[in-house]
């Protein structure tokens, strides 16, 4: 009698059937589950039965194609299911419930594993291998989210255990299937169908996931052993991975790879265990980076631009600790030692890769940290290339490909805090990217010269210090490994930008531009020097902005040098001899600004010194307001040497703007140059505007201590200025401070890292008013003994003074040492003068009476 025929409409019929099963279609058994599944009427008992009950039943080939397939598909997302539910704190009361499912899927996963190790030697079942990481990535997620709070709850803790245990013995096992310790083959034998890549790739990216997740729960050595398995898939299967150009995944596991190292450097910094107990930790770490530099050296320039991305992120922020030393010595040697050597080595075994090259010429700083530690990365990689200088392949890789020298341009104007906070960092950095501008351009190369010629071009077309600072310091490197012939046409080349622009436009960018094209002639041998003074001669005024810009040469040939003085005399002459005009005016200033760029005296200097003074209408223009206006102040404070009295004679300043009245105070300030500026230091000083009426009265203030002639003119002249005085005096009696600028250093914010020391010294002793007046009258009346010291080092021409030098410097100092006792007169008024310093000040009077009696 034939056997009856089973008829299954449900999941629960299913269920009911036990060896039968095998009398119905597998199409029929995926076509209940998957129903049964959706409708949730049974989820942990099918699996159950089907992976541990029906698959014996059925050849392994078709039970894989027609039932693994979409059932552990929806085993998935039964998962994710679970993982929501059990970290979800508002679900918390089902935690029980659904551990206990995870530990019945734990086992039933566990004998679908012993059942497909069982027919490894027959068939691969590729399809079905996928759920394993899949389920241990969930598993694994749930224990790392829950290991902060096992201490404090015993049965969360002994879950979290048992867990932890299961999962251990399914990876275990796993490995030793896909990977067999000492075999030379794989379970991934066959990698013919495009499926089979599909697999194989899945397997080892959710594997990386595992192990990253294996190494937050502190598992250090069971995430060793995973990636050491992936790196031996990886590397007997690449070729034909390789083959079919299917090795993006190879990306993915790097920057899988990389996410867990960054997470376990922040967690070693943020550790408060001994630095000894992490020495385990910080080898493991140490041993993935070398997986990590295996993975990438097997993609052979196929590596993601997004794993170097990620790989420079974690280098840079490793840098900055150990720079900014934040953790403690012991741990910070250790992270230099495992994670900071071993990412160097990993940049420097890339190196040659494009993706690499790319990543560092397009990698974004978000910090100023940031752009140190990639300045820092950067002079490393040069350096590398350097070594490797006669490999053309890897120049053009680095200057034209990959420009690094266009991103250090881009990174230089953030840099200003951090150069100012550095100051050797600006010079190492350029001396770096130099040897790169002169390794890229020895070859020849027309491709990888002219990406270095942009780059600089760019720095030094931008309004940027530093970048400007930057460009110039690299073209002056620049030009010095090149041939005279190229040397001139790069100057050339400057000075036809430089003629773009007006002599007396004072842009970031012109200034830069005329910087260069003056290094450029210094730059130059002095036949070509005396080339271009026969080919561009001071006579055309077409040459006008270039020789307001190169200073003339002192070892010219005199000969050269007499031309170049009479063309601009003779210039000057027939300017005066003809009708004026805004052309002839401005034709006027670029010669003065010529000549005084010229370094040259005599006829030349009275020439200029009679034109300046006589022969321009500075009534007409200084009361004119326009866009002239900053050019004519720049020609009066480059020339304030060859102002006289007659400058302001006759103007009406009063009529001129607040700026330019500003301007001029600024000039009259400067009373050597300007005996006699009474009439113009009048107008000022009745002035409507209070701004310019306080400044003159501060000028006149500072004029009246030192008892200059000026002072005493406007004083004997209008009596009620000294009443004023008197009681601006009365009202404070602290020296005003004045807005007119006395010096550089007080025109700018930042001192200049080149200033001289004795400039910052003398400068800085300023302040102690008793030690100034000592320092005076030690100058005007030097000791005998040492004097005698300073006579013997000083050379004959130096001991010779004038004696009508003599006379004029010690009425200088007579008149300073009186201004300073005054002030010091009118400090006492309201402080007290402290013991120690009064018997210093004894000892000086005393010393100056002892020294004028004698």
């Amino acid at each position: 009698m034939g056997q009856a025929k089973v008829i299954v409409n449900s999941a629960s019929d299913l269920l009911l059937l036990g060896a039968e099963v095998r009398t119905v279609p597998l199409s029929k058994i995926a076509q209940v589950t998957l129903s049964g599944l959706r409708r949730q009427e049974s989820d942990v008992e099918l699996y159950e039965f089907l992976f541990t009950n029906a698959i014996h039943h059925f050849e392994p080939e078709q039970f894989e194609e027609q039932i693994s397939v979409p059932v552990l598909a929806e085993l998935v997302h039964f998962l994710d299911k679970f993982q929501s539910e059990l970290l979800s704190s508002a679900l918390s009361c089902f935690f029980a419930e659904n551990h206990a499912l995870l530990q019945r899927l734990m086992a039933m996963l566990q004998n679908l594993l012993e059942y497909i190790a069982s027919h490894a030697n027959t068939v691969q079942l590729y399809r079905s291998l996928v759920i394993f990481p899949e389920y241990l990535l969930r598993c694994y997620t749930i224990i790392r989210s829950k290991y902060t709070s096992t201490t404090q709850d015993t049965q969360l803790l002994d879950a979290m255990k048992s867990l932890n245990s299961g999962c251990k013995k399914i990876l275990t096992l796993f490995l030793e299937l896909v990977c067999p310790e000492g075999a030379t083959n794989s379970y991934f034998r066959k990698l013919d169908q495009d499926r089979q890549f599909e697999c194989f790739e899945k397997v080892c990216t959710l594997m990386a996931a595992v192990a990253n997740e294996i190494s937050r729960i502190g598992r250090m050595q069971l995430a060793g052993d995973v990636w050491k398995s992936i790196t031996k898939l990886c590397t007997k299967h690449v070729e034909q991975c390789l083959t079919k150009n299917r090795s993006d995944w190879l990306g993915q596991l790097v920057l899988t790879l990389n996410a867990g190292l960054q997470a376990s450097f922040l967690e070693l910094c943020a550790t408060k265990k001994p630095p000894k107990e992490l020495q385990a930790t910080l080898k493991l770490n140490e041993f993935f980076l070398r997986a990590m530099s295996k993975l990438l050296s097997l993609s052979k320039q196929h590596a993601s631009l997004d794993g170097f991305l990620a790989i420079i992120t974690t280098l840079l922020r490793i840098k900055t600790c150990l720079r900014s030393s934040t953790v403690a010595r012991e741990l910070a040697a250790g992270i230099d030692q495992y994670l900071h050597v071993g990412y160097i080595k990993v940049v420097e075994n890339s190196i040659r890769c494009e993706s690499f090259a790319k990543a560092l010429a397009q990698y974004e700083c978000q910090t100023v940290d940031d752009i140190h530690s990639f300045y820092v990365l950067t002079m490393h990689v040069i350096e590398q290339i350097n070594s490797n200088s006669n490999d053309i392949n890897l120049l053009t890789l680095y200057c034209v490909r990959g420009n690094l020298l266009r991103q250090v341009c881009t990174l230089l104007k953030r840099s200003d805090n951090l150069f100012l906070a550095n100051e050797n960092l600006y010079q190492q950095l350029l001396v770096r990217c130099a040897v790169l501008t002169v390794t890229g351009t020895r070859w020849g190369n027309r491709v990888v010269q002219k990406a270095i010629e942009e780059s600089m071009v760019r720095m030094i077309l931008q309004e940027h210090y530093y970048t400007g600072l930057f460009g110039i310091d690299l073209w002056s490197a620049f030009v010095r490994c090149h041939s005279t012939q190229l040397m001139f046409a790069y100057f050339t080349f400057w000075e036809a930008i430089n003629g773009q622009y007006a002599i007396f436009c004072t842009k970031p960018e012109q200034v830069y531009v005329a910087a260069v094209l003056r290094n450029l002639f210094t730059f130059l041998p002095m036949a070509m020097k005396e080339n271009i003074l026969s080919t561009r001669p001071v006579s055309d005024c077409a040459n006008d902005r270039l020789w307001a810009t190169v200073r003339l040469p002192d070892e010219v040939n005199v000969h050269h040098k007499q031309r170049f003085v009479d063309g601009i005399a003779k210039r000057l002459q027939t300017a005066t001899q003809q009708p004026r005009s805004v052309k002839r005016f401005y034709e006027m200033l670029h010669l003065i600004r010529i000549a005084d760029n010229t370094g040259t005296d005599g006829a030349l200097g009275e020439c200029v010194r009679q034109q300046f003074g006589k022969q321009i209408d500075w009534s007409n223009i200084l009361t004119k307001s326009g866009t002239a206006q900053g050019n004519i102040l720049e020609c009066m404070q480059g020339n304030r040497h060859q102002l006289s009295a007659n400058t302001f004679r006759g103007c009406n300043l009063s009529s001129a703007s607040v700026f330019i009245k500003y301007q001029i105070l600024k000039l009259l300030k400067r009373t050597d140059t300007l005996p006699d500026a009474a009439d113009a230091l009048s107008s000022l000083l009745n002035d409507n505007e209070p701004f310019i009426n306080a400044q003159a009265f501060c000028l006149l203030r500072i004029l009246n201590d030192r008892r200059h002639p000026v002072a005493v003119q406007l004083i004997a002249r209008t009596p009620s200025l000294q009443s004023q005085l008197l009681s601006l005096s009365k009202d404070d009696p602290r020296p005003v401070p004045s807005a007119i600028c006395n010096s550089p250093e007080q025109c700018i914010a930042v001192r200049h890292r080149c200033k001289d020391s004795r400039t910052r010294q003398e400068t800085d002793s300023s302040g102690n008013l008793t030690q100034l007046i000592n320092d005076q009258i030690d100058q005007l009346f030097p000791d005998e003994d040492g004097d005698d010291m300073r006579v013997a080092n000083l050379s004959p021409k130096r001991r010779k003074v004038e004696p009508n030098d003599a006379r004029a410097k010690a009425t200088r100092f007579i008149d300073q040492l009186e201004v300073q006792t005054t002030e010091l007169g009118q400090l006492l008024r309201t402080h007290r003068l402290e013991v120690a310093d009064k018997e210093r000040l004894k000892k000086i009077v005393s010393a100056v009476t002892n020294i004028l009696e004698s």
